[in-house]
């Protein structure tokens, strides 16, 4: 059985979305494979999780093959249970390691020998229940492309066994959808050739980030705001000195120029390993992108972060700049169409609440479209996954990150006041259950569960509305 829904004819003037109501069950000719675009994690976790429960899978993306560019590298809480429901959780710790705390720090100081050492520790967050065993209890660190290299395989892996279950097309532009309340029909382009060709699916998964295209093309509108100061985000290979005990990953706090300084792989000392700088530029610096990822003016910015002798020895493998947001779209589906992530919402990186809520979308997503196509579940099942993927978005997600941010972009000596890192600095059990709570049982959407209470909801309302009729 499969829903009626309305159609929507979407092309590339959004301003044409035209809808009307169908009843009518789609046409025995329509493919029932979801459509994704977005090759990224997010599409490929998605596309791994339909696919395992048979459902069938188109995946789109623009690019030659998925991006190594330097993104997103910390999971935990509610993520990491996702990630082991689905199978992966185990795969990805083997490849990633388990870090042992977070720890808010001022910048960088001399040690007296003409060297530089960390600078004050104002608290730390310990994650050190983690264990290979149990790596649910932890923060797990595993650079984006690595997540997407493991979910690619993983899919190809279900491929072997189920041949068809995802097709990859590469090297295809989305440039159409039309939902005609029966199913979708996407355009695509080859950006090379320029040739069009179209898919058929039932369903259809935005999935392309921040920038998204298929955002765009369903008229769909991202409302929030834009911060003054941009990122810049260097990978480098350092050679490992003054490596602390338990804190690894370290939040500089600085009011200008806060940072996030976070070891991609197990630091030990005397080795070199690769390490993320993620470095705050000033509201004021009007430089270009060009002028800000020179040479001289990164080194400038990691005298501030990078301990050891001076000057320090490293090699800057990748580096970009980006912009920080704190933005949602007004809705995360229209009629036969969903988005997750980036394409859905933005914010701040500070506290890895970006990628890992685009993990959670989908982890949710998978569970509606899984109840509508194999159970019989009717399609405004999306509207609820939306309602209630934003509704997190905006009552837990943003004002957190928000947060997070703003605790960073102070002097020391008035984070030293903050509430959080007062109660981190001792923290006790209860303390640290309190904290990690929400992280476990708000950042993440229930579908069956949401389900299953809004019919309890309803159930009194029928049978009084039944008793009247009769």
């Amino acid at each position: 059985m499969r829903p009626a829904s309305t159609e929507t004819v979407v092309t590339n003037d959004h301003h044409n979305l035209q809808t009307k109501q169908s009843t009518s069950l789609p046409s025995s000719s329509s493919s029932d494979r979801v459509i994704i675009a977005g090759a990224g994690p997010t599409g490929l976790f998605l596309a791994y999780k339909l696919a395992k429960s048979g459902i069938k899978v188109d995946l789109v993306e623009r690019l030659p093959d998925i991006s190594d560019a330097p993104r997103a590298a910390g999971y935990y809480g509610a993520t990491l249970l996702a990630l082991k429901d689905a199978g992966l959780l185990h795969l990805a710790a083997q490849r990633g390691y388990l870090t042992r705390a977070v720890g808010w720090r001022t910048a960088v100081q001399d040690d007296g020998h003409g060297n530089k050492t960390w600078g004050r520790l104002l608290c730390n967050i310990p994650f050190d229940q983690g264990s290979q065993e149990r790596p649910e209890m932890g923060m797990l660190l595993l650079p984006q492309p690595k997540l997407c290299e493991l979910l690619k395989e993983q899919i190809h892996v279900l491929n072997g066994m189920q041949p068809g279950s995802v097709k990859f097309h590469f090297h295809s532009e989305l440039s159409n959808v039309h939902d005609d309340g029966h199913g979708v029909a996407v355009s695509v382009r080859n950006p090379q050739t320029g040739i069009e060709r179209e898919l058929r699916g039932i369903l259809f998964v935005g999935a392309d980030g921040a920038k998204s295209k298929a955002r765009q093309l369903l008229g769909i509108k991202l409302q929030g705001h834009t911060w003054p100061e941009r990122m810049i985000a260097a990978d480098v290979l350092l050679r490992n000195v003054d490596v602390p005990p338990l804190t690894q990953l370290h939040f500089i706090v600085h009011p200008v120029h806060f940072a996030m300084v976070i070891p991609l792989e197990r630091p030990v000392e005397g080795e070199t390993t690769l390490w993320r700088f993620s470095m705050a530029t000033d509201p004021m610096d009007n430089s270009t992108e060009e002028e800000l990822l020179r040479e001289e003016n990164l080194a400038r910015l990691f005298e501030n972060y990078m301990v050891g002798p001076r000057p320090p020895q490293y090699k800057v493998v990748s580096k970009t700049v980006y912009r920080l947001h704190q933005r949602l779209a007004n809705t995360m589906a229209i009629g036969r169409c969903a988005l997750v992530g980036d394409a859905a919402h933005l914010n701040n990186p500070v506290g890895a609440l970006g990628l890992s809520t685009g993990i959670l979308d989908c982890d949710a997503l998978a569970t509606a479209i899984e109840m509508i196509l194999h159970e019989g579940g009717p399609l405004s099942l999306l509207s609820t996954y939306s309602d209630a993927r934003r509704q997190v978005f905006q009552s837990f997600v943003s004002p957190t990150s928000t947060a997070n941010k703003l605790r960073l972009q102070q002097e020391p000596v008035a984070a030293d006041d903050d509430w959080l890192i007062r109660k981190m600095q001792n923290p006790t059990l209860e303390t640290l259950h309190d904290f990690i709570k929400p992280y476990i049982t708000v950042w993440r959407t229930d579908m069956r569960a949401l389900v299953a209470e809004q019919a309890a909801r309803d159930e009194p309302i029928l049978k009084a509305n039944l008793s009247e009729a009769f």
